[in-house]
C-alpha cells in the first residue's frame, strides 16, 4: 500500500530524521480541559508525532474536543516551531469547524505548521515578543522519477492550500502571500497584527522558549530572538539554575 510522504512546513535542506532528530531532547507538553462553557487547550511542542516520536498530532485533539463536550468556547494556547503539515492541517480543522468560539493566543511562537492552526482563531491574540512564521512546505522522496514528480506536485498543492487559508484569514490577496511564504516571512507581535495574521497583542505569558536548533530545521531567515542557547534551556525547563 501506498504511504503518502510527510510534508513539513519547512525549508528545503534536511537530513532524514529517521536517522536524526533535533527534537530529541526537547519537552513537549499537550493539555486539554474543560470547565463550565470554557475549554483550553496547550499545544506546546512539535506538531505531528509521526517523525519527531513525541509530538502533538489531530488524534489528540480530536480526542479532547470530544471530551469537553459542548463548550462554547475554546482558548488554544500555542508555543511550537511547527512540524507536519498535515496534522497541522487536521487540527487546523478540527478547531475551525467546531462549533465554539476559538481564542487563540500565541504565547511565544507559532512557526511553520503551527502558524496554520493558528488561523483557525475567531481572535488571534500575540503576546509581547512572541513570533509567528509563514514559509512553503517541502517533504522528502525515495523512489524512482515518477516518485520525485508526486512529491513535487503534492508540494505545490499543499502550498496553494496553505496560501489560501492564510489569504482568508489574512485579508491579504494570495500573491502577497505567496510571496511571503516564499521568503520565509518571520512576523513580530504587531508584524503580525499589522498585516492581518493576528488580531491584537498583549503582554507576554511566562514560560520558558522551546530549546530548538531552528537550523537543524533548514529555516534561513531565524530571528536573534530564536537562537538559544540550547544547554542553558535545558537546564532552566528543568528547573536547574541558569547559567
Amino acid at each position: 500500500m501506498h504511504k503518502r510522504p510527510t510534508i513539513l512546513a519547512a525549508a528545503a535542506e534536511r537530513r532524514s530524521p529517521l536517522a536524526f532528530s533535533p527534537f530529541k531532547d526537547v519537552p513537549c507538553h499537550y493539555q486539554a480541559t474543560a470547565k463550565g462553557n470554557r475549554g483550553t487547550m496547550e499545544l506546546y511542542g512539535i506538531i505531528g508525532a509521526d517523525w519527531f516520536g513525541d509530538g502533538i498530532t489531530s488524534k489528540m485533539v480530536s480526542d479532547s474536543l470530544k471530551a469537553m463536550g459542548s463548550v462554547s468556547t475554546i482558548e488554544v494556547s500555542i508555543n511550537s516551531p511547527g512540524g507536519d503539515v498535515f496534522e497541522g492541517r487536521g487540527i487546523y480543522n478540527l478547531l475551525k469547524q467546531h462549533t465554539a468560539r476559538v481564542e487563540v493566543r500565541v504565547i511565544a511562537e507559532a512557526a511553520s505548521a503551527a502558524s496554520l492552526i493558528a488561523m483557525a482563531g475567531d481572535e488571534i491574540t500575540m503576546s509581547e515578543g512572541a513570533l509567528m512564521m509563514i514559509h512553503r512546505a517541502s517533504g522528502l522522496a525515495y523512489g524512482n522519477v515518477d516518485d520525485v514528480k508526486a512529491l513535487l506536485k503534492l508540494l505545490e498543492t499543499v502550498d496553494e492550500t496553505m496560501v489560501s487559508t492564510y489569504a482568508a484569514r489574512s485579508g491579504n490577496t494570495e500573491a502577497k502571500v505567496r510571496g511571503w511564504l516564499d521568503a520565509e516571512t518571520w512576523m513580530t507581535a504587531d508584524e503580525a497584527v499589522l498585516r492581518g495574521f493576528a488580531d491584537k497583542s498583549e503582554e507576554p505569558a511566562k514560560i520558558a522558549a522551546l530549546s530548538v536548533d531552528r537550523k537543524l530545521l533548514g529555516y534561513r531567515q531565524i530571528p536573534a530572538a530564536l537562537r538559544p542557547n540550547r544547554a542553558r534551556a535545558l537546564r532552566r525547563i528543568a528547573g536547574g539554575a541558569a547559567a
